[in-house]
């Protein structure tokens, strides 16, 4: 089976978002090589899902309380969880700036793409390390009002807020490669 997903960036304004399809045998570590992809974060961070009850992170979360089942962001696959249509779940990335992204699962179809496929999407993710949503504001508000300070120019020097290449996603999704990294994890 396939998912049409659509994944925003909570608590960040204007809205961040992408929406792509990808086929339910991907596992919770590819779908977080996918999401790093597709918002163009660097992998350098740890992460975590909430999925069904179920908050899987790089070490193997546990389940609902009354559950000792281990799960593994690298065997658990997006079609283990009992997932229908309009469900949503949770991807947490950089535990420091807390960047919460909500995934909805917008269609199910038993057709879809060879790759993980880029359908749309809406401006730059927010710089890493930027303090999480209210940091990003921040500097956003005083890069707006000229107040950057000579640092932070130099920090955000080639960041386009409103910069999103559909088609570079698409290139990289292509190889598989990238997908299949074990970069960090």
């Amino acid at each position: 089976m396939y998912l049409q997903l659509k994944i925003t960036i909570n608590d960040v304004k204007p809205p961040v978002w992408r929406r792509i399809v990808v086929n339910d045998e991907l596992t919770l570590f590819q779908l977080h090589n996918i999401i790093q992809i597709a918002f163009n974060w660097t992998n350098t961070h740890l992460y975590c899902f909430d999925i069904c009850g179920y908050n899987v992170d790089t070490d193997g979360g546990l389940g609902p309380e009354e559950s000792i089942e281990e799960l593994s962001v690298k065997e658990n696959k997006l079609k283990d969880f009992p997932l229908h249509e309009k469900d949503h779940f949770l991807y947490t990335y950089d535990f420091g700036d807390d960047w919460k992204h909500k995934i909805v699962i917008e269609k199910i179809t038993e057709l879809g793409p060879e790759y993980p496929t880029c359908l749309a999407g809406k401006r730059n993710a927010p710089p890493e390390d930027c303090g999480g949503p209210g940091g990003y504001e921040s500097l956003m508000s005083k890069k707006e009002k000229n107040k950057l300070s000579k640092d932070e120019k130099e920090w955000l020097e080639g960041y386009q807020p409103d910069y999103f290449d559909i088609e570079e996603v698409n290139d990289l999704f292509s190889d598989g490669e990238s997908i299949d990294m074990d970069e960090f994890y």
